[in-house]
């Protein structure tokens, strides 16, 4: 059983003379507490049992020096340094214990914690919020940020987990609910860094981290929070803001949002690995996708650049794109890069009116309608079609809507079924409209009976209904050409269809 001891006075640690009970130096074997009004100085390395810092105590560290806790004291606490206390210097903690707390609310802060418990197993806790000046270092066991209370954890520096070594889940970080910062502004190194043996549990709670890395093997596991994850900061040597270092990696979107606010040109590494939402929110963020790309759900970005690192990558996000949230100025926000050749895959496209869509000179898919609308793309900002393709193949009726800057080049309509719908009173395409509707009901028209359509190159009607079936079309049509295939039909307009090419019936019907 450790020896419960307290300081007498002022003086050094290693001064047999400040101790109770006649020990000569305080060590694995006591619980330490220095009383209030006392000043103990470390100036070396030194061990103990647990230590606790009373209101009006102080614990003096000259240089930077290690105190090791190997147990906690009979409330369970490792580390205490109670309110009204100081800790002065520079103080790197190494906990070995199992269940102990760490409560520190005192005057100054643990610079580095390492936590390296006797077995994956064992669990080290928090009993209030800990701010760390410097590193986080977890090497074997859980550190927990306390479930029933959700403990916010900062830590100024770098946070590894894992020792590099060996099976999984030997050296966990458990979140919770809690709020969590791990280099929020970190730079020199990854804010987070999971090796092997290494797992983050991320919970619920609000993440700031500074940026993410989990290297390559099945034992080094990431789950991120099921909130909102702010990627802050990028390690600046190799331009990272999130490296999935291989398709080995343990790694889980967590079905949460992640928010990349890098005020800088930075990368994105996944590794065939999904993210779920994803915002971009930083007007000097410019964020450049490696490999191809899968957000589950929606994209946003507010403010800020993301585009392609090569140009040939793909990116397909599930459900909604928004670029731009209209309280900017033109081209705030852009997706897309001249150089993309790449498939785009989107739910659907909204671009505001500071936003800007450079398309992808190969094919942009939209498979969907916007969540809560109709619309399949809105364009209120810039689109520049890249000389690329627009296919549209959603099981519903699809409508687009653009300004007269925004003009589509080649438009591919390969449904199953339902209409599509141009929802402007004027629209113009600048290459080939391609229309396939599943069958000779559904419709490829514009939403007013009065709308005009100009396409430079050819409509080509393959199946389904160019305009209306009812021939309720009044406005003027252009085409560079007219070719219906069997299974093809052209309603006309009571207006003119003016075509400057070619017109081929093979086996359609003009009504």
């Amino acid at each position: 059983m450790p020896t419960a001891i307290e300081s007498t006075g002022s003086g050094n640690w290693a001064t047999g003379s400040i101790w109770s009970g006649g020990v000569s130096r305080a060590g694995d074997s006591h619980d330490v507490t220095i009383k209030d009004g006392n000043n103990v100085t470390i100036s070396q390395d030194e061990r103990v049992h647990s230590i606790t810092i009373e209101n009006n105590a102080t614990l003096t560290i000259t240089g930077t020096r290690t105190l090791v806790i190997v147990g906690k004291d009979g409330s369970s606490y490792s580390l205490r340094a109670i309110s009204g206390s100081t800790i002065s210097g520079t103080l790197n903690v190494k906990v070995e214990g199992n269940g102990g707390y760490i409560r520190e609310q005192g005057t100054g802060s643990i610079n580095d914690l390492e936590v390296d418990l006797g077995s994956s197993s064992e669990v080290h806790y928090l009993d209030l919020a800990l701010s760390l000046a410097g590193n986080l270092t977890i090497t074997e066991g859980i550190f927990n940020t306390n479930a029933s209370s959700n403990h916010a954890l900062t830590v100024t520096g770098a946070t590894t987990i894992g020792p590099n070594s060996g099976a999984a889940d030997q050296a966990t970080l458990t979140c919770n609910a809690s709020t969590v910062s791990l280099g929020a502004s970190e730079t020199s190194s990854y804010a987070l860094r999971i090796t092997q043996g290494g797992t983050f549990t991320g919970g619920s709670g609000t993440h700031t981290i500074g940026s993410l890395e989990v290297v390559n093997n099945a034992a080094a596991k990431c789950t991120l929070t099921s909130g909102v994850t702010t990627i802050s900061s990028e390690r600046t040597s190799a331009n990272e803001a999130i490296k999935i270092a291989g398709s080995s990696a343990g790694f889980d979107d967590g079905n949460g949002t992640v928010k990349f606010t890098t005020p800088a040109s930075t990368t994105l590494q996944l590794n065939t690995k999904p993210l779920y939402n994803v915002i971009i929110d930083h007007a000097s963020c410019v964020l450049k996708w490696i490999d191809n790309v899968t957000i589950a759900k929606d994209l946003n970005i507010y403010q800020g650049t993301f585009e392609a690192d090569d140009g040939d990558e793909t990116l397909t996000v599930s459900e909604d794109v928004t670029v731009g949230d209209g309280t900017g100025s033109a081209n705030t926000a852009v997706l897309g890069h001249a150089d993309d050749t790449a498939a785009m895959t989107f739910g659907s496209l909204t671009i505001a009116s500071d936003g800007k869509y450079i398309a992808t000179s190969g094919t942009t898919t939209i498979t969907d309608i916007e969540s809560g609308a109709s619309r399949s793309v809105l364009n209120s900002g810039t689109l520049t079609h890249n000389s690329g393709t627009f296919l549209f193949n959603g099981a519903m009726d699809q409508k687009v809507s653009t300004n007269s800057t925004g003009r589509f080049n080649n438009i591919t309509l390969n449904k199953s079924n339902n209409d599509f719908v141009f929802i402007d009173s004027s629209t113009t395409v600048e290459g080939n409209l391609d229309i396939t509707m599943g069958d000779n009901t559904r419709q490829c028209r514009p939403s007013s009976t009065s709308g005009t359509i100009t396409v430079l190159g050819n409509v080509i009607v393959r199946e389904g209904i160019m305009l209306r079936a009812a021939n309720d079309c009044s406005g003027n049509m252009e085409f560079g050409g007219l070719i219906l295939e069997s299974g093809g039909i052209y309603g006309t307009t009571s207006g003119t269809t003016k075509i400057n090419g070619v017109l081929r019936n093979i086996g359609g019907t003009i009504n």
